[in-house]
């Protein structure tokens, strides 16, 4: 009896910490690491400052930081106790539930900015939508939403717990519901845009220029969030269907390796080009360095 119960505990750290090659996570560490400090930083940096914080858009990068650094740590726990092959005090349906919640969240902050941009820009007139409370809301359904929508793994066996119990509809429901539907709702919303913006810019100047300007800013937010979500699926898609269905056994093991690398080089891009992106901060990063004694 206490045999299989570190079987199963060795089995579900093994599904959650995404390789079994203890290479593979030595180099992951140091880039989840860096992806910690980079996102950690640059919130206390936006927060710190009065100029950044009062800018609204800055709110949105704040939460794919903030949910990109928590997903970074619980990957970097699950691996720590991999390598050194130590059992979770978490079961491994509240080790499925963090993990998948944490995915969904950074997925769904994404279309979070996507539909809060949307009534923005096609209902400019509407000041709700461009105040603080407006995008607070937003921020807070979408968290609400990864909340209930990994909710099915604290009930039923996921992906983290033995091959052998986990519930056969669960991969498929969670590719529908993290992958499939934030990529439609990411595109219906930024076609809807850009065709309204690209009408009105074919407009004789009746908006005026104000509007003009709210538009490019958020039109150039979109621009960096599109360029984020693109890599973001890139990187997880491989490694996230692998762990779903339990496929790793049928791909070469290298190529396995490479696909277990590939989601934490995907999160530190993303950190670092939403950092590169916002103008202000970057200027002020540069005038720190330039003027360091």
């Amino acid at each position: 009896m206490s045999k299989n119960i570190t079987v199963d505990s060795n089995q579900s750290i093994s599904n959650v910490g995404f390789s079994d090659d203890s290479t593979t996570i030595i180099i992951q560490l140091p880039i989840l690491l860096l992806s910690i400090i980079l996102a950690i930083g640059y919130t206390i940096l936006i927060l710190s400052r009065p100029i950044f914080r009062s800018n609204k858009l800055n709110w949105f990068t704040i939460n794919v930081c903030l949910t990109s650094a928590w997903l970074c740590i619980l990957i970097f726990g699950i691996q720590i106790q991999q390598l050194l092959n130590i059992s979770s005090r978490l079961s491994c349906r509240l080790q499925g539930y963090l993990s998948d919640m944490a995915a969904c969240q950074l997925m769904y902050s994404h279309c979070v900015v996507a539909i809060s941009r949307l009534f923005t820009i096609v209902h400019a007139n509407k000041h709700f939508f461009r105040s603080n409370i407006y995008i607070w809301i937003c921020i807070g359904c979408g968290w609400l939403v990864a909340f209930l929508i990994a909710l099915p793994y604290l009930f039923v066996d996921g992906f983290a717990c033995s091959i052998t119990t986990q519930a056969t509809f669960l991969p498929y429901y969670t590719l529908i519901t993290t992958l499939f539907i934030p990529i439609t709702i990411v595109t219906v919303c930024n076609a809807r845009i850009f065709v309204f913006v690209h009408q009105s810019t074919r407009r004789v100047h009746t908006t005026g220029t104000g509007y003009q300007v709210s538009h490019s800013r958020d039109v150039f937010l979109l621009k960096t969030m599109i360029g984020t979500f693109i890599v973001f699926f890139i990187g997880w898609t491989p490694s996230f269907v692998i762990q779903m269905f339990n496929k790793n056994d049928s791909i070469p093991r290298f190529l396995d390796a490479c696909f277990q690398i590939l989601p934490s080089l995907t999160i530190l891009h993303d950190v670092i080009f939403l950092i590169y992106m916002n103008q202000p901060v970057r200027s002020f990063l540069k005038q720190i360095i330039i003027h360091r004694p």
